[in-house]
This record gives structure tokens, C-alpha cells and sequence, in this order.
């Protein structure tokens, strides 16, 4: 019979000195069942003995007292069980759960602690990384300031080249008898051509350090980008690059400013030499799609741009260059042909090479 904790239990019974029932009891058994109870012996007067109950754990008392005239005990017990009986039995279950709790929780913390202190040490690294690049862009600044210096002063002395072999071409033509005229003029004529060159050169690292505020002129796209390649020129021959434009029939000159014009198309094709290997391709197509925009495209068979890569090369300081790129190429460029009201567009292919696609409108938004 199941109890609840604390409850009171009682049986009466009698048995003879021997410890044999003669009555029915609740705790030991039906008529002469041997019980396992100590009878005092002798007992004339009441005797009530208080003991642990090792059974149930908790207190039993017993009352004897004999049955006068006859050899019979009448015993009375009385059983109270423990009232934290259950809660011992539990209490290790309980100690578990508090133990695998505490450690559940102390995992928790330990994850969300390790993961806050990587994402604040990549914060860390993120952060010096977009230090050094800025520190590198503002380098690049002060050394494009100083190329167009260099520049500068550089036309300067050619002016005065220019000047002093125009000078000896027309001493050595209006002077009769000047001793071996036709080889001086042959290297006045070699030293005025070199000028000329040098001159393109010097004019155009000026147009690519000047002032980037929009200017409004009509472009002619093909000449344009002709001037971005001449300015490259060397490395397409050192790199035996093989460049080829084409530009469709009637196209269009459109309506933007040069300047950042040239910046665009100068930061994409010196992408493409960097994508290709010595010895290969770069195709350049210049097309009117519709009345309103001109596209330029510009295709290399370089190793490709990753899928993953492919969408995060626009964002400012990504590059696939490692340690030779900062970052901001791309960046730039598609800021520079959104504010002139384009589209730049990218298409990839790992093994194949890389497509950039800048459509333009035909008169500038704005």
C-alpha cells in the first residue's frame, strides 16, 4: 500500500510469546505467520519501544502489553514515514539537472564569448586593413599630385628643346655652305619628333590629374579610349598584349566629361593587363545599342573573377590582387559612371576571362 510522505500508519495485532500471529496484521502477515518483531519478554505492564523504521525509512513505534489469563500479546504499531522520503530518492536527479544546466550554460557563454572576440578581432583587422589602404590612397594622391608636377615642369623643358632645335633648323637652312646640313637637319628632325612624344605624354598625365568637376563636352568615345591606350602603350608592346578595338558604324559621340571619362576607362584596362597573362587578349567594342546610350565593352582572357568574388568587387577596399590591389579601383569606377548617369555591368567566367560592359547615355543626365 503506497503513502504519501508523513502520513500515519497503525496495525493492532496478537500474538503469543513465541512471536506467532493470531490475528490478521496489516504489516506481517495473516494467522500463524512468525513475525519479525522482538517480544519483550515477560511483560507484565504496558511497554512501548521506539525505533527506525529501516524499511521506510522512517519512525515506528510498538506497543506490548499481555492479555490477562492467557499467554496471548496484544501488539500495536504505528508507522510514520519520512516526510523527505521522496525528496532524497530525487534529490540526486535534481543535483544533475542543476549540474547539466550550469555547464549548458556555461558552454553558451563560452561560444557567444568566443564568437563576440572574433568578430571584434576581424573588426580589429578589418579596421587596420581600411587604415593601411587609406594611407596608401593618400600616398597615391600625393604622388599623382607630384607626377602632374613633374609633368609640368617636364613640358617646360621640352618647350625649350623644341625652341633651341627649332633654333638650329633655321641656322642651318638660311646659312649657305653649313657644313654637313642634311645630317643636322636629320637630327633636328629626330630630336623635334622626340618632343612631340615626350609632349603627349606629359598632356596626358595632366588631363588624368586634373580637377575631377563635371565638365560638359561632347566625347568622342573611340578617340577617347585610343588616347587611354596610348598612354599604356608600353606595356602592351613590352607584354606582347594583343589589344583589338572595334567600333561600330555610326556611333555616336556623346555628351560627359572627359576627364572622368578617361579615369574610368584607365582604371579598367589597366584591370584587364593586370588579369592577363604576357602574351594575351584584350578586346575593346564600342556600339550605339539605342538612340539614348553608347556601350563599351571591355573582354579579357584572364583567369576570371570566382562567383563569390564576382559580387562583392564594387564594394570599396575588396580586391583580387592580394597585396598589389587596394581596393578602390572599382569602387571609384562605378561611382564615377553612375554620376555621369551609366550603368557598369561584369560578367565572369573562371578559366575564360572577365567582362565589363559601361553604358552611357548619349546627353548627359543633369
Amino acid at each position: 500500500m503506497s503513502t504519501k510522505p508523513g502520513e500515519l500508519q497503525t496495525d493492532a495485532f496478537i500474538v503469543n510469546d513465541c512471536g506467532i500471529l493470531q490475528t490478521v496484521s496489516t504489516f506481517y502477515g495473516t494467522v500463524l505467520d512468525s513475525i519479525d518483531l522482538t517480544i519483550p519478554p515477560h511483560i507484565r505492564n504496558r511497554e512501548i519501544i521506539s525505533e527506525q523504521d529501516q524499511l521506510n525509512g522512517g519512525t515506528m513505534t510498538t506497543g506490548f502489553t499481555y492479555v490477562e489469563g492467557s499467554p496471548f500479546i496484544l501488539v500495536a504499531v504505528s508507522r510514520h514515514q519520512a516526510a523527505f522520503k521522496h525528496w532524497f530518492y530525487q534529490r540526486a536527479d535534481v543535483i544533475w539537472f542543476l549540474v547539466a544546466s550550469i555547464a549548458g550554460i556555461l558552454l553558451v557563454g563560452s561560444m557567444r564569448s568566443r564568437h563576440i572576440v572574433n568578430r571584434l578581432r576581424e573588426s580589429d583587422i578589418r579596421r587596420a586593413r581600411i587604415h593601411h589602404n587609406l594611407e596608401y590612397t593618400n600616398k597615391m594622391v600625393t604622388l599623382g599630385r607630384l607626377a602632374a608636377g613633374v609633368a609640368h615642369e617636364i613640358n617646360n623643358a621640352l618647350a625649350i628643346i623644341n625652341e633651341k632645335a627649332g633654333l638650329v633648323r633655321d641656322i642651318a637652312t638660311h646659312t649657305e655652305d653649313f657644313p654637313r646640313r642634311d645630317k643636322i637637319l636629320g637630327i633636328v628632325d629626330s630630336i623635334t619628333t622626340s618632343v612631340d612624344r615626350c609632349s603627349r605624354v606629359t598632356r596626358r598625365l595632366l588631363g588624368f590629374g586634373r580637377r575631377m568637376d563635371a565638365q560638359k563636352e561632347r566625347v568622342d568615345l573611340a578617340s577617347l579610349v585610343n588616347d587611354v591606350l596610348e598612354f599604356q602603350k608600353t606595356e602592351a608592346i613590352y607584354r606582347r598584349i594583343q589589344i583589338d578595338i572595334d567600333v561600330a558604324p555610326d556611333t555616336q559621340s556623346i555628351e560627359s566629361d572627359r576627364g572622368q571619362l578617361q579615369q574610368v576607362f584607365l582604371n579598367l584596362i589597366s584591370n584587364a593587363y593586370a588579369a592577363v597573362e604576357d602574351g594575351g587578349r584584350i578586346d575593346i567594342t564600342i556600339s550605339q545599342p539605342n538612340s539614348n546610350e553608347v556601350a563599351v565593352t571591355i573582354s579579357d582572357d584572364g583567369a576570371g573573377i570566382p562567383e563569390n568574388d564576382l559580387k562583392s568587387i564594387f564594394e570599396p577596399f575588396f580586391s583580387t590582387k592580394g597585396e598589389a590591389g587596394t581596393g578602390l579601383g572599382l569602387s571609384i569606377t562605378r561611382d564615377l559612371v553612375e554620376k555621369l548617369g551609366g550603368l557598369i555591368e561584369v560578367t565572369s567566367e573562371v578559366g575564360k576571362g572577365t567582362r565589363f560592359t559601361v553604358n552611357l547615355p548619349v546627353d548627359k543626365v543633369g
